[in-house]
């Protein structure tokens, strides 16, 4: 694909590849020999290695027309001969230029623009990307070092104890979102180029990894597997007898054992795997439930469903059937209410139409903008409400969208701005359209009592967005206008280098 498939495409392809078992293999092998070309691969024998490709060619309607019974004669002596070809297909493909730009991350009517070109693959390639970040809720968390933090940024090494009465939502090095349900422990074991590692020791945990070229492999490791990721959704929960459940909602995953040596299942997305019992079924109301939070799609969001792209068993796809009281399980969870804000109008009085004097006029003009003021505050109050709330934050999406169709050139509403832009960084990790947001932010209230958070974020969108040199350039801007301001902390954290500055 070499990183120039559109995202239909990609789907597309996603999807074939959940259907077919020997596409799934020789995808992994192409994948293996595009990444190091150098490396030792098994050698099927010719044999094998012609019923697979036999297999896969069947499923397509151009072969089903020819019906070459020659194919499984046909003279591959040996894997290397398959194989170069592949790679010569591979090369090709990343020669040929991409024919148009990829879908823009935030519907805006406003310029795509960036400080800096954002041409990286992903990866982690500095030691300020190695953070955790609490994004909403509360725990007990042990750091490296020290007894415990109160803080809201952690290092590798840290463990989470989540209360009964909360939950906690995550970002891992800016690539993995995470909801740590009520009761959760894990472990945030490592963060490399080349894997994420989180062990989990009790409860459920609920993940979502939108992973690029370069990004590493995730695992979350428990006390009888090793749950591995490329990309998807998916949760993993751990009882009280320490028995493993997996279930995704979009792509695949696969467990392992203890040892990585085998692969004990592959779940595809719409499953759930009991590893004790050595079982599937389908994917429940509490797997859902706990992954809405994380979930990222904005037209979910917006509409309070659960996304088309999650396969779930039973479900329609129709949006007005995927509230999440439709899920078909007899699992006991949290239904999420609907969102319900009506617009509030202050009624007037006064309403004598014989009589403009100037002195009614300016009493209505001066009602009108009273009241126009109050629905504002109420409504963001409202959406402020949702965001802080760490189980009802998703519905935020909604609220500020509506609030910002309806208000959005009103100097009153110019916060709903900063609360967009952290909803798109924290739970849709898409950091261009938060830089958008912030942005626009400050150009409409470079003054705002709020202002020092938004550059504070636009400096946090282009670290964890692995933005280096930016990010260094944003740091300064930010040390030089608050030497004593309340994020100096965070920023020196990551970047010791920038003492400098103050």
């Amino acid at each position: 694909m070499s990183g120039r498939a559109t995202e239909e495409l990609r789907e597309q392809y996603e999807t074939h590849l959940r259907r077919c078992h020997d596409c799934r293999r020789v995808h992994r092998l192409l994948l293996a020999l595009y990444e190091d070309p150098f490396q030792d691969l098994p050698e099927p024998s010719p044999e094998r290695h012609a019923r697979m490709f036999h297999r896969i060619l069947e499923r397509t309607d151009a072969h089903r027309a020819l019906r070459r019974p020659t194919w499984r004669r046909l003279p591959l002596r040996n894997l290397g001969f398959g194989v170069g070809l592949a790679a010569a297909g591979i090369f090709a493909l990343s020669l040929i230029p991409a024919t148009s730009d990829p879908p823009a991350a935030l519907s805006t009517n406003e310029p795509h623009v960036l400080a800096e070109p954002t041409a990286d693959t992903g990866g982690i390639d500095h030691p300020a990307q190695g953070f955790a970040r609490r994004l909403a809720g509360s725990a007990s968390v042990d750091v490296p070092n020290a007894r415990a933090s109160s803080g809201t940024v952690y290092p590798v090494g840290s463990r989470f104890r989540v209360p009964l009465s909360s939950s906690l939502q995550l970002t891992l090095a800016g690539k993995v979102v995470a909801n740590l349900t009520p009761g959760t422990e894990a472990t945030w074991h490592e963060a490399s180029p080349q894997v994420i590692r989180v062990e989990l020791d009790r409860g459920l945990l609920a993940m979502r990894y939108d992973r690029r070229p370069a990004d590493p492999i995730l695992e979350v490791v428990t006390p009888d597997t090793v749950v591995r990721v490329v990309g998807t959704v998916f949760t993993v929960q751990v009882d009280y007898e320490k028995n493993t459940t997996v279930s995704v909602l979009r792509g695949e995953v696969e467990v392992l054992d203890t040892s990585r040596s085998g692969v004990l299942a592959e779940v595809q997305a719409g499953y759930r795997y009991d590893h004790r019992a050595g079982t599937f079924s389908d994917v429940g109301r509490s797997e859902v439930a706990a992954a809405m939070p994380i979930s990222g799609d904005e037209a979910a969001l917006a509409m309070g469903t659960v996304p088309l792209g999650w396969v779930v068993p039973g479900l329609s796809d129709d949006p007005d059937g995927r509230h999440l009281s439709s899920v078909p399980t007899g699992d006991a969870a949290p239904t999420p209410t609907s969102l319900n804000i009506a617009a509030r109008r202050t009624p007037t009085s006064h309403q004598d139409h014989e009589d403009d004097g100037e002195q009614l006029l300016e009493e209505l003009m001066a009602d009108a903008a009273r009241a126009r003021r109050n629905e504002i505050r109420r409504m963001l109050h409202t959406c402020r409400r949702f965001y802080d709330d760490p189980d009802e934050r998703y519905r935020a999406a909604a609220c500020l969208a509506r609030f910002l169709k309806r208000y959005g050139r009103s100097p009153l509403a110019v916060e709903g701005y900063l609360l967009v832009g952290m909803l798109r960084m924290d739970y849709a990790l898409d950091f261009d359209a938060a830089d958008i947001a912030f942005q626009e932010f400050l150009r409409r209230a470079p003054d705002h009592p709020r202002a020092e958070l938004a550059r504070y974020r636009l400096w946090l969108s282009a670290t964890e967005d692995g933005r280096i040199s930016q990010a260094l350039e944003r740091g300064r801007d930010y040390l030089e206008r608050y030497p004593n301001g309340r994020y100096v902390g965070r920023v020196l954290q990551r970047f010791p280098e920038l003492k400098s500055s103050l």
